[in-house]
């Protein structure tokens, strides 16, 4: 009688801007690769608007801008090269399971591109911002979502 493992495992931590890929095999974690995306950055050009209001003047401040590129647009660029990338590392080793990190604001997102790009594989969701945690605590993180959702079995 043999036992089927639970390892390798493609292990994914990521956020809006950073993303961190480790290779999981039983007792050991390791990183492949990471991505980091560059943060916006206001201009200097959100100026002060003088209006005239009762009694004297009133200012007001312009809203920002940087180079018409909103957060969100910035998040879905991110995380469809984050998909991509994945994709891509799924593809280049056999690993039995993947377990995705995404902070809870971006669960929807980040399930849309991995469905898109990885229409056919199982992956479990875990939710909060661990990219900068310890590689031991995401070692221990991932083993626990796996051990809770997929037990070992027999083959004979």
């Amino acid at each position: 009688m043999r036992y089927v493992t639970r390892y390798p495992i493609l292990y994914l931590c990521t956020n809006t801007h950073t993303a961190v890929w480790y290779y999981i095999e039983e007792g050991s974690i390791q990183k492949i690769t990471e991505l980091h995306e560059p943060q916006s950055t206001y201009s200097d050009n959100e100026g002060f608007f003088r209006t005239s209001g009762r009694g004297g003047t009133t200012v007001r401040a312009g809203a920002p801008s940087h180079d018409n590129w909103t957060w969100q647009e910035e998040a879905k660029h991110h995380f469809k090269s984050v998909a991509e990338q994945t994709a891509a590392l799924w593809r280049e080793h056999e690993y039995r399971h993947m377990v995705v990190t995404v902070p809870v604001t971006e669960k929807n997102i980040v399930s849309r591109y991995f469905h898109d790009h990885l229409p056919n594989i199982s992956i479990m969701y875990t939710y909060g911002n661990v990219v900068h945690k310890d590689e031991q605590d995401l070692y221990t993180l991932a083993t626990k979502i796996l051990q809770q959702q997929v037990p070992q079995y027999r083959v004979s």
